[in-house]
């Protein structure tokens, strides 16, 4: 996960699905709330941000159904 210079997160709700790739998910948590945005480990309609991982990505094909 790669923010750009001045990036930020401020006030933003950020939620992160399945196991990511780059980074450990103690890491980005760390970035997110460093760029002052808040992480949740649920969707609600306070969600801005879904961060979503490959291997979750199938949950979002047509003849499956995901809450998120």
């Amino acid at each position: 996960m790669v923010f750009k210079n001045k990036m930020t997160f401020k006030n933003k709700c950020v939620v992160f699905t399945g196991s990511l790739q780059s980074m450990l998910g103690k890491n980005a948590i760390e970035k997110v709330n460093a760029a002052g945005g808040i992480v949740k480990n649920y969707v609600s309609r306070e969600t801005d941000y879904l961060v979503i991982t490959p291997r979750q990505l199938d949950m979002f094909e047509e003849e499956r159904k995901s809450k998120k």
